[in-house]
């Protein structure tokens, strides 16, 4: 499980920096850092991959993301992709 705080800069394993930004609401982040390359997967057992209710992100280098990971003690729930906007929702 890994565990983040919002607006904090944080380097991942090529040195590139990254954040969860906040949004209008306090459960809404938005990760952004470089997004030019990262794999997305859907929830285990959905028919189909939904973009807007996955299971994972993994921007290249890092950071992994997933339902389990926490951001200000608490747990994601969502997570969209947007183009190239990751949006993570929490409890």
């Amino acid at each position: 499980m890994y565990t983040y705080k919002n607006d904090t800069e944080y380097k991942n394993r090529y040195g590139d920096k990254f954040e969860f930004v906040s949004t209008d609401s306090p459960s809404r982040f938005i990760l952004e850092g470089d997004l030019s390359y990262f794999r997305y997967g859907g929830k285990q057992y959905q028919d189909k991959m939904d973009l807007l209710d996955l299971g994972f992100v993994d921007p290249s280098g890092g950071p992994f993301v997933d339902l389990d990971t926490l951001i200000n003690n608490k747990k994601v729930t969502k997570i969209s992709v947007y183009s190239e906007v990751i949006m993570l929702e929490t409890e």
